[in-house]
């Protein structure tokens, strides 16, 4: 393409065409040396400068219009679109006002003056600004025009920061008063209605006006905007609904986004704020407010200030309203001389006006301060206002004409509550309440006339300056039914001033007078009734009066009269105040204590038939500010209708400060049993702790009280109350009262009550009797104490019942009891009577633990008061009172220490007493025992002595014995009665003892405590029983436990006496010893059980105690140390005084404690050695019972240690009293049968044979074990026996052995140690062990487990005479492998063997479950051998599977193996020995489960050199192996190119045989030299067991650089070679190494890793490069066929060379590739012309397959002519051949692209066609010696002499195939070429061919036609001799050759001159010598 474009000329103005060729080299716009000529506006402008002009003038065109646009159109309707849509609210934005000042008001609207700033406003860009010029706008509806609104100033909209709005005068004008006053009523008319669905929800305004708005400086004038807004009236209905507090106020329909509207309460809780005086600079200060409230009306006036600035500003003369209730006016509000700035000052003033309808105004009164609001309206109407000039503002009162608001106070409700909290009363706590209230004093008189005078002194902290008028006021408390007046209530007037000082004191003196008319009594009797029967009941509150109480039209008191407060009481919360006590403290007191100091001076309290007498003289300290004279008081209580009791109380005076104070109470009580029994029943509900306790029809009744100066003016309105009180309300006190009596809290310090305690009681028993009776106790005794409290207390005759946790357990008569402060000495008898019932000995039980301090659960109340003169005359009206005793205090007092003073210690009562060992002198004097079924029968006879002043009978007890929590027994006691001074006692005992474990625990460490001298353990005693009999009995203390008092024996032990032993209480003791038994064993058949061994024995005894036993069932523990031996048992013992012999069965329960093998080995030692001594043997587990199933076991850890001698001398005697005979030894006599396995433990056996036993004595032993050790201790095996029977005498003896074998390293070093002696025929032992024996093995005994005894083992040959007679013979076993099975596993190789055996002699089974060895090589692990499971039976196969396991594998054993293998493998001597051995034996029933013992044995040899060159060789093949049918045939092949090298898969068949293998994986590195080529991956790999063989393999190659750069070192030497004849040498070695195996899928096995497998590459390439081919046969068909029966069929095309190669069907060949395309580039001289492409190089067999050949041929003028030249001329060329690719499509390969091979081309060899030429035509004749078809098309090629045509040569069709091929072309002469190429020829010219023109099959060839175009071929190498120059110099005439051209004169001459020279002119015409002349060159020539 060339590129041109026009310009002008300069000099003739004519464009001219500028091209590659001429274009100048600086461009146009660089500049030209000369300018160019201005051709626009008359010369003026360039074309540059006239186009920028145009652009220039379009663009500011454009723009102009573009500003029109926008200012005239666009802009106003983007601001008045935005003005109608804009969206005002939300995005954060808030109104913050500066200035709200109200200048004036106007004829039609109000002037103000503002400043404000709007939040949220930025604008987005800080540049932008504008603004708003001043405007009007105005607000419409439909009925007209409502709002206008004026700005007098601009508003400025700078886009730095938020909106500010200032405001001079902005005009709100109303222009129709009536249209807005219309809209205001209708919007505070839907405020009621607001719930209406009739109702309009919504409202349209439009905003109007007409304003020029500057945005960035650009104004756009008088623009006319238009907004419609929609407003929900029913939304701003519900904003004032909550501006006024409205519960149906709602914020969520709020037509604005501000914050929401400000309730009524919550300004006015403004008023809680108010300060005198601000402080902060943000709360408002009051300076003077001014209350006054009379009959006649409420005014107050107030000024003050604001903290700190505020915005809003206005001034009003005043403003009235009227406000009304139930549609009724109510009064005439006025706010006058209003003024708010930073002051503010208003007049507030309030005329109440006379009711029109006052009895539904009262009612509508009475309901709201009922709280029932709901259709009571209230509202306000007539709104007036005055401008501060008090110029009535006419439009303003129309608009204030809409504003009449009534609403049901139900929907206000929640505003008026809140007024609740003014002043913050709801919320403020009782310190701010202190600080602002203060009573300084409170007076409280009865006076006559029935008042009562409270007089209290108030000091009040106002919050500010106030004056407060309020005149007297007057209430009564009335009945709300009859509205009766039972109390007058007067307050006087109350007169506050706190403008001077902010303290105010005032006294006020409120009377209250009651009216005691019988009909003031009946109402506050009824209203009391209702009151406690939970009855609805109020107070009614009414005759509210102020001042002048005769109301006018406009009288404050009009109003109060009709306001009536019923005041409900309720029952719970009054009972609630009353039982809160002084919890709660009075305003101004504080935390501080009412009463600080309480001192009791002295008390008296006397019992009489009709009541009592209290008199009471106490000094005390009131704190509370009050004084109270009371001169009388009385009340009266009874029961139903019944009197019950009544109290009087006289001249009652309490006041503030310390004071004494005297009480006098006087109490009558009535004993009528009617009313008893009521109050009985009235109490038991009221003492029930639940509700669902006794239920009664009975009540206490409050009948009345009276007060006042006297009983004569009393005042008497509550005389006639009669109320029956409920027992719910009393319940809650006496829950009180019982919960504070059974509190174990501390009395206060001042209390007199505070410093009892058992010591200051000190009481004092001086005699007593006690006799038990079936029901009780009778006490008489005479006791002293002392009262340590200011009392006097006189009580004839008490009588009370005592009930622990409520269930009745003593009832107590009591007779003498009166005392006075001080000593006392009194005699005092008790009648005791106790019950029997279950509940109340449980109950006992909890009391007794209590009191004694033991736990906290007991509960004794005391019940069934009775008192009197004497038990004959006595009151019983107070029977069912309870009092709970504070037992827990008591507890607390016995818990002390003796000694203490605090708790109760019986030296406290017997202070002279002693109770110890030595003064008890206990001691039994004989003993019988008689087995029971629990225990035993004892008859002692006891002495003791009585150091008490107590004498005690008690014909019968039973008690238990509890050592800690254990029971030890429980003993019946019959007879025990004693006296004070000495007692012989014989008594009767029946004793049952327990059978817990705790109990034998106790027994012992009883027995441990006597006998050692130790501290005796806590001992109590429970389930007592005494009486009369053992039928007529007391149990009420049968569940209480009392502990036993054990320090007395304590001490007693440590007298120095040596302390009370078994010895001291049972003196026959102390002869008594095992050996003195004399025990002699005179028959004995023994056999093993679980427990030990069952023996049937005769035994003799001699028994020395003075001690009858009878028992069935007799056991003893016998240790050795402190290890159980054995359990000795036996059954039916009867043991009478003297010698006797017994026949008991003997049962030895043999012990397994670990230390007792020690122990028995150690007396076993002794008595062989025969060096005497003692044993140390104890006796404990002592068990006795009528029978052996059911023993008592309570003495069964007591331990009695005895010393038993030993036998000397080494007679063998076994140091027992018991002689055993023996006949002979054990022999063995016949072996019969053997079985052997292996197990989890070891071997296991099974022998057959018969034996001699030697003893008397027949043994069934279940299982005996002996163990065989290491001469170090270490166990190799524990051999143990089962079910083993010996008879005695010769009998048949069956053994089950197993052998259970040692682990560890320990024993596998023994049995090495030993192995290794015993090869080298060294002396050695083993010990003799671990001897056990039982039932079973699980139950065996192991205390002869310390035999430890060694056991020489013989060597062979040693001279030992072991003999085979009677053993087997085993000739006849002929072993025969049936089949072979190996195959790669995941860590080696496996093999399965199977194998028969022949007949057995003897009966023998063996399975051995598992077996393995490590195999070394040069003492590293080479592999572990192991064989699983081999069972040999009679005749039976055996089948053995083998592993291999060579992984994980030492890092040195490739090294090792590749250091024996790379010598061998090269044919080299091994350097040294090879060691080999096994090691680490390992055997077991299971792989998982295997034995160590054998694992250090070591079995090694070192093989020489020369044995293994004889292995090999021996090894080798022989070389006359035959192949055949029965040899691998291969049945399927397959090879294919993949992404990374090759894939091969194969199946074959093998010979049939019973062999089966399996390869998983193998792999191999291919290297040449020491570069990688690739990896031989050999996939899963097997043989089946019918001969089947399959493989696959993948060849990976490695394509790196490297790699390639080797493979083209190698073979581009090689394909030079081979192709070009030559001899290449190739010093390269392929090796093959890292050759790795394993199973499928798992790691490879690196055995082989570091062999090497090398071969010279130079045998590959052998031979190559010799002579060339041998030339083809001329005749006819191919005689050197292509490989694999191959033909070729190419087309020329216009590209290169197209074709296929077929190859025919391999049936012969189970064969199939995969080649995929081969891809090759030929370059000559550096420069490629030629693409070789192969493609679908694919084979299968039975299938024809057909390879696509394509070579692209490049147009080259300058290669192919010469190549062709050059060939013709047989000169040599070289074309590199390289970009050698094989492969798949998608992956080739590139291991070939290194390969760049120089190929050198020459004409030898090429067959010379035969050529006859008959013009005008010419005939070829060539031969194609392999089967090759080339179809060319037609050809055409001028021939050329010299640059001249001489012919053109057409061949028509040339296609070549196989064999002989004639071409026939047509030759078209030229004579004009002819004439003239001939001088050229003859001049040195050339004879060729050129335009060489091939029409091809599939159009012109391109790449020839191209390349031969005007390029000569030179054929004169190929005419050799037939040179025509030279055949022409040497024939043609000279002379006409010299003149047949125009040569130059010099050129003529010598031409002339050499005319008759041939060699000398073709010398000069540079032709080639005429050698047919025969003549040398000249001279000149040859120079």
């Amino acid at each position: 393409m060339v590129l041109s474009y026009y310009t002008s000329d300069v000099e003739n103005d004519q464009p001219r065409q500028m091209n590659a060729s001429n274009v100048e080299p600086k461009s146009e716009w660089l500049g030209r040396s000369k300018p160019q000529r201005r051709r626009y506006c008359n010369g003026r402008l360039s074309r540059c400068q006239f186009i920028t002009a145009i652009c220039l003038g379009t663009f500011f065109a454009l723009m102009g219009i573009t500003f029109l646009l926008v200012y005239l159109v666009i802009g106003p309707n983007i601001i008045k679109g935005t003005f109608a849509t804009a969206e005002f609210g939300g995005g954060g934005k808030e109104l913050q006002l500066e200035l709200l000042n109200l200048k004036q008001f106007t004829d039609a609207g109000v002037d103000l003056q503002v400043k404000a700033g709007v939040t949220n406003t930025k604008l987005p860009k800080s540049f932008l600004f504008g603004g708003l010029e001043p405007a009007t706008f105005n607000v419409s509806d439909e009925s007209g025009k409502l709002i206008q609104i004026v700005l007098s100033d601009g508003v400025t909209i700078n886009g730095k920061e938020d909106l500010k709005f200032s405001q001079e005068t902005l005009s709100v004008n109303f222009p129709q008063p009536d249209a807005t006053k219309n809209l205001i009523g209708s919007v505070l008319g839907g405020l009621g209605n607001s719930n209406s669905t009739s109702a309009p929800s919504e409202k349209t305004f439009v905003i109007t006006g007409t304003a020029s708005i500057n945005i960035m400086g650009l104004v756009f004038k008088n623009l006319d905007l238009r907004r419609e807004q929609k407003v929900d009236i029913v939304a701003v209905s519900k904003m004032v609904d909550g501006i006024l507090g409205s519960s149906n106020s709602t914020t969520t329909n709020s037509p604005s986004s501000g914050p929401s509207a400000t309730s009524v309460a919550s300004l006015i809780n403004l008023a809680g704020s108010l300060q005198k005086r601000d402080t902060t600079g943000s709360g408002i200060s009051l300076n003077d407010l001014a209350v006054q409230v009379t009959s006649q009306q409420i005014s107050a006036s107030t000024s003050g200030a604001f903290g700190g600035q505020q915005p809003i500003r206005l001034a009003l003369d005043s403003l009235s309203l009227t406000a009304r209730l139930a549609s009724i006016p109510l009064a005439e509000i006025s706010l006058a001389n209003v003024t708010v700035d930073n002051t503010f000052q208003v007049a507030l003033g309030i005329v109440p006006l006379m009711p029109t309808d006052p009895t539904a105004l009262g009612a509508a009164v009475e309901r709201v301060l009922k709280g029932d609001l709901t259709g009571i309206k209230a509202g306000i109407g007539n709104l007036t206002l005055r401008d501060a000039n008090g110029k009535s503002v006419g439009w303003l009162n129309t608009v204030l004409a809409g504003v009449d608001i009534e609403r049901d106070l139900s929907s206000l409700q929640s505003g008026l509550m809140t007024l609740s909290t003014l002043g913050g009363g709801g919320s403020g706590s009782a310190s701010s309440l202190t600080e602002q209230f203060k009573l300084n004093n409170l007076d409280v008189d009865a006076n006559s006339n029935n008042t009562l005078t409270i007089r209290p002194k108030i000091s009040l902290k106002a919050p500010f300056p106030a004056k407060v008028d309020i005149q007297p006021i007057t209430i009564q408390l009335q009945s709300p039914e009859d509205k009766t007046a039972f109390v007058a209530v007067a307050l006087p007037a109350i007169n506050l001033d706190s403008t001077q000082n902010d303290q105010v004191d005032l006294d006020l003196g409120v009377s209250i007078t009651f009216d005691n008319s019988p009909v003031a009594q009946t109402a506050i009797s009824g209203i009391a009734q209702k009151f406690v029967n939970g009855l609805d009941s109020a107070i009614r509150i009414g005759g509210i009066t102020i001042g002048d109480k005769t109301p006018t039209a406009q009288s404050v008191n009009s109003l109060t009269t009709l306001l009536a407060f019923t005041v409900p009481l309720q029952l719970a919360k009054s009972a609630t105040t009353l039982n809160e006590g002084n919890s709660t403290d009075a305003a101004g007191v504080g935390s501080e204590s009412i009463i600080s100091s309480f001192n009791l001076g002295n008390a008296s309290f006397a019992l009489t038939e009709t009541g009592f007498n209290l008199g009471a003289f106490t000094s005390l300290n009131l704190t509370l500010p009050v004084r109270v004279n009371l001169p009388f008081a009385a009340l009266r209580v009874g029961v139903d209708e019944k009197d019950l009791a009544g109290f009087q109380m006289d001249n009652f005076t309490l006041a503030q400060g310390f004071q004494d104070v005297v009480l006098a109470l006087n109490g009558k009580l009535s004993n009528d049993p009617e009313t008893g029994n009521k109050l009985n029943s009235i109490f038991s509900e009221i003492f029930a702790e639940s509700d669902t306790g006794n239920q009664t029809t009975s009540k206490l009744v409050f009948q009345g009280f009276q007060f006042g100066r006297s009983s004569a003016e009393a005042v008497t309105l509550f005389d006639k109350l009669n109320v029956a009180i409920p027992t719910s309300l009393v319940k809650p006190f006496v829950a009180g009262i019982r919960g504070n009596a059974g509190s174990s809290s501390p009395s206060p310090s001042n209390s007199p009550f505070g410093s009892i305690s058992i010591s200051s009681i000190n009481p004092k028993l001086n005699s007593a009797s006690l006799t038990t009776t079936g029901s009780g106790i009778n006490v008489a005794s005479n006791a002293g104490f002392t009262v340590p409290l200011p009392l006097s207390v006189s009580a004839p005759f008490l009588g009370v019942d005592v009930l622990a946790q409520n269930a009745r357990a003593i009832s107590l008569n009591i007779e003498g009891i009166r005392f006075t402060p001080g000593t006392n000495n009194i005699d005092i008898a008790v009648a005791t009577t106790f019950s029997n019932e279950e509940g109340a000995a449980t109950a006992m039980s909890d009391v007794v633990s209590t009191v004694l301090g033991q736990s906290n659960n007991g509960k004794l109340t005391v019940s069934g008061f009775r008192f009197g003169s004497s038990a004959q005359n006595v009151n019983s009206v107070f029977g069912g009172l309870r009092i709970d005793l504070p037992i827990s205090a008591l507890a607390s007092g016995t818990a002390q220490a003796p000694g203490t003073g605090t708790g109760f210690d019986i030296k406290t009562v017997f202070p002279n007493v002693t109770l110890d060992v030595n003064t008890l002198k206990p001691q039994i004097q004989s003993l019988d025992i008689s087995a029971l079924a629990n225990g035993f029968s004892i008859g002692p006879v006891l002495t003791v002595n009585n150091p008490l002043p107590v004498a005690f009978t008690m014909p019968f007890a039973s008690v238990s014995l509890l050592s800690g929590d254990a029971q030890l027994t429980t003993a019946s006691l019959k007879g025990l009665q004693f006296v004070p001074g000495a007692n012989t006692i014989p008594l009767t005992v029946a004793a049952g003892f327990g059978l817990e474990p705790a109990v034998a625990d106790a027994f012992a460490g009883l027995f441990d405590a006597f006998t050692n001298n130790k501290t005796l353990r806590k001992m109590s005693i429970t389930g007592i029983k005494f009486g009369a009999s053992e039928t007529d009995n007391i149990a009420i203390l049968q569940r209480v436990t009392v502990d036993l008092p054990v320090d007395v024996l304590q001490r007693a032990t440590g007298g120095g006496t040596g302390g009370l032993s078994l010895e001291t209480v049972f003196p026959p003791l102390k002869n008594i010893s095992l050996a003195s038994l004399a025990p002699t064993l005179r028959n004995a058949d023994v056999s093993t059980t679980d427990a030990g061994i069952q023996v049937g024995v005769r035994v003799g005894v001699d028994n020395s105690l003075p001690v009858t036993v009878n028992l069935g069932h007799l056991g003893a523990d016998i240790s050795l140390a402190q290890s159980k031996f054995t359990t000795l048992a036996l059954s039916n013992m009867v043991l009478q005084r003297g010698p006797i012999e017994i026949a008991p069965t003997v049962s030895l329960a043999f012990g397994r404690d670990e230390a007792l093998a020690a122990e028995v080995n150690k007396v076993i030692q002794a008595v062989t050695a025969g060096t005497g001594g003692n044993v140390q043997v104890n006796v404990a587990g002592v068990t006795f019972g009528a029978d052996a199933q059911n023993p008592v076991t309570a003495f069964s850890k007591i331990n009695l240690p005895l010393a038993l001698p030993l036998p000397t001398g080494s007679s063998g005697a076994s140091g027992l009293p018991i002689a055993i005979a023996t006949n002979g030894t054990f022999a063995l006599q016949k072996l019969e049968r053997v079985e052997l396995r292996t197990t989890d433990q070891g071997i296991a056996a099974g022998l057959g044979a018969s034996i001699n036993n030697p003893f008397p004595v027949s043994v069934n032993l279940g299982f005996i074990s002996v163990g065989v050790s290491t001469p170090g201790g270490d166990t190799i095996s524990q051999v143990s026996l089962t079910n083993t029977t010996v008879g005695q005498g010769v009998g048949p003896l069956a053994l089950a052995i197993n052998a259970a074998l040692g682990q560890g390293a320990n024993v596998a070093q023994g049995v090495a140690a030993l192995v290794k002696d015993i090869t080298s025929k060294q002396p050695s032992s083993v010990r003799v062990n671990q001897v056990s024996f039982g039932a079973s093995q699980a139950t065996a005994f192991n205390f002869l487990s310390g035999i430890d005894l060694p056991v020489p083992i013989a060597l062979p040959g040693s001279g030992g005479n072991a003999t085979s007679a009677g053993l087997p013979s085993f000739d006849g076993l002929a072993p025969k492998l049936a089949s072979l099975d190996v195959r790669t596993t995941a860590d080696g190789i496996a093999a399965t063997i199977e194998a028969t055996i022949g007949d057995l002699p003897i009966p023998i089974n063996i399975d051995l479950g598992f077996a393995a060895v490590d195999l070394q090589l040069e003492a590293t692990k080479l592999t572990t051998l192991s064989v699983e499971r081999i069972g040999v039976t009679n005749g039976n196969a055996i089948n053995v599977p083998v592993n291999l396991q060579m992984l994980p594998m030492s890092n040195q054993l490739p090294a090792i193996v590749a250091g024996i293998a790379n010598p061998l493998l090269a044919k080299q001597p091994l350097p040294k020995a090879v060691n080999v051995g096994a090691a680490k034996i390992l055997f077991g029933p299971s792989r998982e489960k295997t034995f160590d013992l054998l694992s250090l044995v070591d079995f090694s040899t070192a093989i020489a050199p020369e044995t293994i060159a004889g292995i090999i060789s021996q090894g080798a093949p022989s070389g006359n192996g035959t192949a055949g049918a029965g040899g691998l045939a291969l049945t399927s092949a397959k090879l294919a190119t993949t992404a990374t090298g090759f894939a091969a898969a194969a199946t074959a068949q093998l010979p049939l045989q019973k062999m089966s293998a399996l390869l998983g994986s193998a792999s191999a590195s291919i290297l040449l030299d020491d570069t990688a080529l690739s990896t031989l991956q050999i996939g899963k790999t097997q043989v089946d067991n019918t001969g089947v063989a399959s493989t696959a393999v993948d060849i990976v190659l490695d394509q790196s650089q490297g790699a390639q750069d080797k493979v083209g070192q190698i073979v581009n030497p090689l394909i030079a070679s081979l192709l070009g004849g030559g001899n290449a040498t190739v010093n390269s070695v392929a090796k093959v190494t890292g050759i790795t195996f394993g199973g499928e899928g798992a790691a490879a096995n690196p055995l082989l890793s570091q062999v090497v497998f090398a071969m010279p590459l130079a045998q590959l390439v052998a031979g190559a490069g010799g002579s060339p081919a041998n030339p083809p046969n001329p005749g006819g068909t191919p005689s050197s066929p292509l490989p694999l029966n191959a033909s070729i069929a190419l087309d020329l095309v216009p590209t290169g060379i197209q074709g296929t190669v077929s190859v025919q069907p391999l049936s012969n060949l189970p064969i199939e590739l995969d080649i995929g395309d081969f891809k090759a580039a030929l370059d000559f001289g550096g420069e490629k012309f030629c693409d070789v492409n192969v493609n679908n190089i694919r084979f299968a067999p039975a299938r024809k397959g057909e390879v696509a050949i394509d070579v692209q041929l490049a147009v080259k003028p300058n290669i192919y002519p010469k190549l062709v030249t050059d060939l013709l001329a047989k000169k040599a060329n070289i074309i590199n051949v390289g970009s050698l690719s094989v492969g798949q499509p998608a992956s080739p390969l590139s291991i070939l692209s290194a390969i760049k091979a120089p190929v050198r081309v020459l004409g030898n060899g090429l067959p010379p066609p035969n050529i006859d030429i008959i013009p005008p035509s010419a005939t070829f004749n060539l031969n194609i010696p392999v089967p090759l078809t080339f179809n060319m098309g037609a050809a055409k090629v001028d021939a050329m002499l010299g640059k001249s045509r001489a012919a053109t040569i057409n061949v028509k069709s040339l296609n070549l195939s196989p064999g002989p091929n004639e071409v026939k072309a047509g030759i078209d002469i030229s004579l004009l070429g002819g004439i003239t190429g001939l001088p050229q020829i003859l001049l040195g010219g050339k004879i060729g061919g050129a335009n060489l023109d091939i029409q091809g099959p599939r159009g012109a060839v391109t790449w020839i036609n191209q390349s031969f175009q005007n390029q000569l071929i030179e054929i004169g190498g190929l005419l050799g001799s037939k040179n025509l120059a030279s055949g022409f110099v040497a024939n043609t005439n000279h002379t006409d050759v010299i003149k047949m051209f125009n040569w130059g004169a010099t050129t003529r001459a010598q031409l002339e001159a050499a005319q008759d020279d041939p060699i000398r002119l073709a010398e000069l015409l540079g032709l080639p010598l005429p050698t047919a002349i025969g003549r040398s060159p000249s001279p000149a020539s040859a120079a």
